[in-house]
């Protein structure tokens, strides 16, 4: 990196160390014994920066996803060589697409490929409108084809996934780590926010408030919930706690790496350390309800990023509206509108087939059991009888009857375990009747006024039948 540096510079020779020549030109020295006055010279000099000794210090255990890196982003850098050899005014839509293909191929996020481009778009919109390069108008770095990005998580701590985890970073050998956790998860911070900003002279005690001078949104001040504040006081037990000294003393590869292990000794999978921060925001949101109070826990300066990191689920939803002060509270407006859906006037049966087809869905088994089991022989193992299962077709012609029939499936009544006479299975489904439709194939439909064994029935297809239960018959 060069820079000129334009200066006005007056060389005295007196200044000039011994033996030294002198840079005066022979116009300056003729002026000299003339008596003239010194002419001041404008003098050009170029400011380079020192040349780089040392490489960077990598931590190992980055090394091995650094070289796994390069070696999967192998044709991507050869992309950005040629487009890093390339004057700017050559550089073609078409050399930043094929950039952006091979960033793709090579698995690269979408939010890196828009990460990317956005760079690219800024280089040549600045130099179009700072250094005036009207050749730049049309910026080769937009309209291209890219991915649409679509990266927001979900991912909570729950209730009891937390107990767990609780335990397993409670033996960890770092006795950091469990307090830091608490910390997070309690006070919605990012975990760079505390390792590398917060002082312990910003820790606001009496207001319960821990000022953060430099966030990534600008300076925020933080509310610290009552064991945010017991974590922090566990900290200040265990590392230097002057006002100047940093309130955590760890690096994020020792944090990230313990926080990794005690997930998996507490059996989670895909729980990241930021999503404490979505399990914050949420638990917040989930408690008052107001958006406003979460947007001031998070520091987010739109609701639009609030919005990310509240993540209710419907089961959430579901657990509010069955609350028993809620049930308990709009029970005389629910017992009124229950008489207006199963009135006098109403026809009664349905809500029996209802409430048949609800007992029928609840005991319905994925795979009817089999008969026979596979116990070896001689074991002691009791056989399980066999469990009816309601075909689909007959529970769709109950919910559709206007009365049930108490026919039960006789085919289908479960054997007594003394191997007697089947027991009757106490079920409103009608009984189904298998229609031929083609060779080798059968349909099940209803029995309503249309029996299989006609010719009318063999000789229609199931489309028909189930035309003639419509019609009935």
């Amino acid at each position: 990196m060069v820079k000129e540096i334009k200066r006005d510079v007056s060389i005295d020779a007196q200044t000039l160390p011994q033996g030294a020549a002198s840079t005066k030109s022979k116009d300056q020295i003729e002026g000299e014994k003339k008596g003239k006055p010194e002419k001041v010279k404008t003098v050009y000099f170029t400011v380079t920066l020192a040349p780089h000794t040392d490489e960077r210090k990598i931590p190992n255990s980055l090394k091995a996803h650094r070289k796994a890196q390069l070696t999967k982003t192998a044709d991507a850098r050869k992309h950005r060589a040629v487009l890093a050899t390339t004057t700017m005014g050559s550089i073609s839509r078409k050399q930043l697409q094929e950039y952006i293909d091979a960033m793709k191929l090579e698995d690269a996020g979408p939010a890196t490929m828009r990460l990317e481009q956005a760079l690219w778009r800024g280089l040549f919109n600045y130099a179009f409108s700072h250094w005036d390069w009207k050749s730049l108008w049309d910026n080769p770095a937009t309209r291209l084809t890219m991915p649409k990005v679509d990266n927001n998580r979900t991912r909570v701590l729950e209730p009891d996934e937390q107990a767990r985890l609780d335990e397993a970073l409670l033996q960890c050998k770092n006795k950091l780590v469990l307090p830091v956790a608490i910390l997070l998860r309690e006070s919605a911070m990012r975990s760079s926010e505390p390792l590398k900003i917060a002082r312990w002279r910003h820790v606001d005690w009496q207001n319960n408030e821990l000022l953060l001078s430099d966030s990534k949104t600008g300076s925020r001040v933080v509310p610290l919930s009552p064991l945010a504040i017991e974590a922090l006081k566990k900290i200040a037990t265990l590392v230097p706690c002057g006002l100047d000294d940093p309130i955590l003393n760890i690096t994020y590869d020792a944090l990230q790496s313990a926080w990794r292990k005690a997930c998996e000794r507490a059996q989670i999978f895909g729980l990241k350390m930021h999503d404490l921060r979505h399990t914050a925001a949420t638990r917040l949101a989930l408690e008052t309800g107001n958006i406003f109070l979460v947007k001031a826990l998070t520091g987010h300066k739109t609701l639009q990023s609030v919005n990310r990191y509240t993540n209710q689920k419907a089961q959430d939803v579901v657990a509010v509206l069955h609350a028993p002060e809620r049930l308990a509270t709009n029970k005389e407006h629910d017992d009124a509108v229950k008489q207006a859906l199963w009135g006098e006037h109403k026809p009664k049966g349905r809500k029996v087939v209802a409430d048949a087809v609800v007992q029928a869905s609840e005991s319905a088994v994925p795979v009817a059991a089999p008969t026979q089991t596979h116990a070896p022989a001689g074991s002691a193992m009791p056989v399980a009888p066999a469990i009816p299962v309601v075909p689909v077709a007959a529970a769709v012609a109950v919910g559709h009857a206007a009365t049930p029939s108490a026919t039960p499936l006789a085919s289908q009544a479960p054997e007594s375990p003394e191997g007697g006479t089947p027991a009757p299975v106490q079920t409103h489904v009608q009984t189904v009747q298998t229609v031929p439709e083609g060779p080798g194939r059968a349909s099940s439909a209803p029995s309503r006024g249309l029996q299989a064994d006609t010719p009318k029935a063999q000789d229609m297809g199931v489309g028909k039948v189930c035309d003639g239960i419509r019609k009935g018959g």
